[in-house]
């Protein structure tokens, strides 16, 4: 990779750290270019779900780091799944 600089997103991952890590690979050192970054998400399917999923996620993390207590467990648990299929 010495010359890309578009990441492109098709499918959302529950895992968005999984996201931004392709997103730092693309701003390597050396990067010269302006990198674009692009999302494709369907309005009202489980790729909008997941969205809220990941954004859990970014808080989790942050509220970790930040030592915050939440008390929520760190994979996908049964609310998570609840949002992925609309039960």
């Amino acid at each position: 990779m010495i010359g890309a600089n578009h990441v492109l997103f098709m499918e959302p991952h529950w895992n968005p750290q999984n996201e931004l890590q392709a997103q730092d690979r693309v701003h390597r050192f050396g990067q010269t270019k302006p990198v674009v970054v692009r999302r494709f998400i369907v309005n009202d399917t489980i790729e909008s779900r997941i969205l809220l999923i990941q954004n859990d996620k970014l808080n989790l993390a942050d509220g970790v780091l930040n030592s915050a207590k939440t008390g929520k467990g760190m994979g996908l648990g049964l609310a998570d799944l609840k949002i992925l299929f609309d039960v």
